[in-house]
């Protein structure tokens, strides 16, 4: 037979299982169980989907430990601003990174430096050489990009 609430359990004292579901019959227990272990999962997938791009993995090494506009990672990867923007955009929206306006710029940095602990895991995983990923500290400084980052003198 199983305990009332407020029972006492077989060796006399009430655990902090009993005290936290008191009152809640035990199918509902899984239940929510299942339902809070459903939504981490959920959550860690759709963080680990947004990396699964590669053009995104590209944008933050190019970003680094600094920061960069749109024009620059244009510079930087060759792509379409438009093509660049969409990915910036899901990468903010999944807090990834975070953006600093100035004038008619605006500055992408990484929300939390943590994630290129991740990239640089995936990379031990797959055992790529340590040389293959860039040193996040540098940033490259393009002249043929028309930010002031690049152009000082603008």
């Amino acid at each position: 037979m199983g305990r009332g609430p407020g029972q006492l359990s077989l060796t006399g004292f009430r655990t902090k299982m009993d005290i936290l579901t008191e009152g809640v019959p035990r199918s509902n227990i899984f239940v929510n169980m299942n339902i809070s272990s459903k939504n981490t999962e959920k959550k860690i997938a759709d963080y680990l989907k947004v990396l699964g791009s590669p053009i995104r993995v590209k944008i933050l090494l190019s970003i680094g430990y600094g920061e960069a506009c749109v024009c620059h990672l244009e510079a930087v990867l060759n792509k379409r601003q438009a093509y660049i923007s969409q990915h910036l955009m899901v990468m903010r929206d999944a807090g990834i990174l975070e953006t600093r306006r100035d004038g008619k710029y605006i500055y992408y940095s990484v929300s939390d430096r943590n994630i290129f602990g991740l990239i640089d895991t995936a990379a031990t995983l797959l055992e790529m050489p340590s040389d293959t990923l860039p040193d996040f500290d540098q940033s490259a400084v393009l002249p043929h990009c028309e930010c002031p980052y690049c152009q000082p003198g603008n």
